[in-house]
């Protein structure tokens, strides 16, 4: 008689547990790979960002968006009705659209999403962009294009910035446009980084190294840069590419963690920022 030839079950169980330890052992090298594809499509959006910002450039003699400007202008009266963010002005090279604000229809904005503008797949929050807060696509512009070595104190005069929110006070930027030829060290200045807020802000180091950098808020809807004004903060969202380490006293996220914010510079070039140092230049031009 012919014997039936059939597993057992202590050989079934092994090749069931050699396959759960290969997908083990797998699962983090394929989780790595989708975050670096991730990475690299993220810079491209930066890339195609920064063209957009040369095309606007070149139809406007030489000037590029500020990060937001207010209408009626702040110098005439500080209470606005409209404001344009820095992505209004350059979506018409980017999409169908005219702009992209608040004032959008729910299709129009749906529209909007699609661009490189809202184009970083690692922005936990770009799935929950509504009418109400379209003005968080997960990229902020540099506030400080005016920094040298030499400068250590914020110019709200110098600012890219047209914003005056009632009362006028020191919270306004009463700033001015620049012509992208008149920025300097635009090979080492951010222009575009990936953030939490559609502004990239920031303040000089009281101290100096690394050591004395905050790092990036647990709580960035009132820690950010521009509102506490505290020394060495910045306005990037500096993990990610790179998964949020744990946050410590302080309400700050612990510095050990690996940084990997991406970047588009004045002058074109985008790149991955792997240390807090290395952001902090990026806006300040010189080293904390």
């Amino acid at each position: 008689m012919r014997k039936n030839k059939a597993f057992t079950l202590v050989e079934l169980l092994v090749v069931i547990g050699i396959i759960a330890l290969l997908i083990s052992i797998l699962l983090p090298t394929l989780s790595s790979a989708r975050r670096n594809a991730n990475t690299v499509k993220c810079l491209s959006n930066l890339r195609q960002i920064s063209t957009a910002m040369h095309l606007y450039a070149d139809d406007f003699r030489g000037a590029i968006p500020v990060v937001r400007q207010d209408y009626p202008d702040p110098d005439v009266n500080p209470t606005a009705s409209s404001r344009y963010y820095w992505w209004d002005m350059i979506t018409p090279y980017l999409a169908r659209l005219n702009k992209s604000t608040t004032a959008q229809t729910a299709d129009e904005l749906n529209e909007a999403r699609q661009t490189v503008i809202w184009g970083c797949t690692e922005w936990d929050s770009r799935a929950d962009v509504t009418l109400s807060n379209a003005f968080y696509p997960g990229y902020g512009m540099n506030v400080n294009p005016y920094y040298t070595p030499s400068f250590s104190t914020f110019d709200r005069s110098q600012a890219i910035c047209r914003w005056g929110p009632p009362p006028v006070n020191n919270s306004v930027y009463l700033g001015r446009y620049y012509k992208l030829g008149s920025i300097s060290s635009s090979s080492e200045r951010m222009m575009i980084a990936d953030a939490f807020l559609w502004i990239v802000d920031a303040r000089a180091s009281s101290g100096s190294g690394t050591a004395s950098l905050p790092g990036q808020p647990v709580d960035w809807v009132n820690g950010y840069a521009g509102k506490t004004g505290q020394a060495g903060q910045m306005d990037y969202d500096l993990y990610r590419h790179a998964g949020k380490p744990p946050s410590v006293v302080g309400g700050f996220y612990s510095k050990t963690g690996k940084v990997a914010c991406n970047a588009v510079f004045f002058d074109g070039h985008a790149a991955t920022l792997n240390g807090i140092d290395e952001a902090y230049k990026a806006i300040l031009i010189k080293a904390p």
